[in-house]
């Protein structure tokens, strides 16, 4: 029998490994990002902001929602002790994704000056985007390895691959490039230097993805028809995530200049603090979810989820307060045309710290199968996004897209937390108890 008490020592031991290797992530990102915002002005940083909110956008398509289904996958390999059987399921899944995010990068490369001029009318964006092109495929299979390595209790090699755009080691690489780069070169620097860093990070998460399956019997690939049946429901959410996560920042650059694009990027990763931290420690919780949902102890799964939100949201929520009233002397920082943007970052931390208190739905339904759910409430959010944006983002720019995207945020936790008092039988918040 596993006690509340030892239970929440585990999680806070897994916390404490993947929280340390996020710690280090979020430091080399946030780095990363001063020095270009710093060198390049908020201009130049909005142009590769643009740039590289593209590059995530159509890797994460790429991934066809395969890397929660290896999340899932290897969360139950590894705990019948057969991980062997796993190592056909990864190789034909990263075949796909590869692939795909292949095809992508060519469409890109074919038709990025028409997508610079004629959609986002900004021509300096063409160059860097194309340059950004090159990094879809380690982009797209960044994650895969990320998620196989969390599901089979590797935190801390997850950790160093996984984050929005890539892990520790992404920008820790990036830091060492794309800085020094974007010095002599400019924005083109910049995007080669993240460019080159993905492709090393990629190279990286094959060594220890690999690691998992060494020494052990293979088994049978799955056919991919059987990946696409697992996986389409969660490429229409992924779809549908890129539209929350990504479509302010695009409407800004069809509608706005580059600076506010720029100013709002900056705005929403120091937003995003709060999910960086809970995404590293899903790393802990997520396969513990899949596991208990498999044994049917339901009383146990919303004792589990409570606890893990609380210790979650206790740090969060202090952060980002910190964050939300200090928000012009942080912006401040990156230099003054950052400055207006902090009425902006109030309201994207407000909105992050609110949905923080229900945890996390979007893995809990995921692991525990209920995909299908999962995906309407991301489409209920992107819809809130779509006509939110439209509407407050021409009129109102930085703080019109702040509303929209928080409000999308706010809407796919809150119908996830009521899908999972239906289907899992408890209502998921920082206060549910087994």
């Amino acid at each position: 029998m596993i006690y509340p008490g030892k239970e929440t020592a585990a999680i806070l031991r897994g916390m404490a490994i993947s929280v340390s290797c996020k710690a280090f992530a979020v430091l080399f990102t946030y780095a990363l990002h001063f020095a270009l915002a710093r060198t390049l002005g908020g201009e130049g940083f909005g142009i590769f902001s643009l740039a590289f909110a593209i590059l995530v956008s159509l890797a994460f398509l790429a991934r066809f929602g395969l890397d929660y289904v290896m999340l899932r996958r290897s969360a139950l390999h590894a705990a019948s002790g057969e991980m062997g059987s796993l190592r056909p399921w990864f190789a034909r899944s990263e075949m796909l994704a590869g692939t795909a995010a292949a095809l992508l990068a060519l469409l890109v490369l074919a038709t990025g000056r028409e997508l610079s001029a004629d959609i986002f009318s900004k021509n300096s964006l063409h160059i860097p985007l194309l340059i950004m092109a090159v990094g879809i495929p380690p982009q797209a299979l960044l994650f895969l390895q990320a998620e196989t390595l969390k599901g089979a209790g590797k935190i801390r090699a997850s950790q160093m691959l996984q984050g929005d755009g890539g892990g520790l080691v992404v920008f820790g690489a990036a830091l060492l490039l794309a800085f020094p780069l974007s010095m002599r070169y400019g924005v083109n620097g910049a995007a080669a230097g993240f460019v080159m860093a993905s492709w090393l990070s990629w190279l990286a998460g094959e060594r220890m993805t690999r690691s998992l399956f060494a020494g052990k019997s293979g088994a049978l690939p799955p056919t991919f028809a059987e990946l696409f049946r697992l996986g389409l429901p969660l490429l229409a959410a992924s779809a549908l995530s890129i539209i929350i996560a990504r479509a302010a920042t695009v409407f800004l650059g069809i509608w706005a200049s580059a600076t506010a694009v720029g100013i709002f990027a900056m705005s929403q990763k120091l937003a995003l603090l709060g999910s960086n931290i809970q995404t590293a420690c899903l790393t802990v919780i997520g396969p513990k979810i899949a596991v208990l949902h498999k044994k049917g102890d339901m009383s146990a799964l919303a004792g589990y989820y409570g606890r893990g939100t609380r210790l979650i949201a206790g740090l969060t929520l202090v952060i980002l307060g910190g964050i939300a009233m200090l928000a012009t002397d942080i912006l401040a920082l990156f230099g003054p045309d950052f400055i207006e943007g902090a009425n902006a970052l109030r309201i994207l931390a407000g909105g992050e710290m609110l949905s923080l208190l229900l945890g996390p739905t979007s893995i809990a339904l995921i692991t525990t199968g209920h995909s299908q759910e999962h995906c309407v409430c991301v489409g209920m959010a992107a819809a809130v996004m779509l006509m939110a944006g439209t509407v407050l983002i021409p009129g109102h720019g930085l703080t019109g897209a702040a509303f929209a995207a928080a409000g999308a945020t706010l809407t796919q936790n809150v119908f996830q937390a009521l899908f999972i008092r239906k289907r899992l039988g408890f209502f998921p918040s920082a206060f549910c108890r087994g």
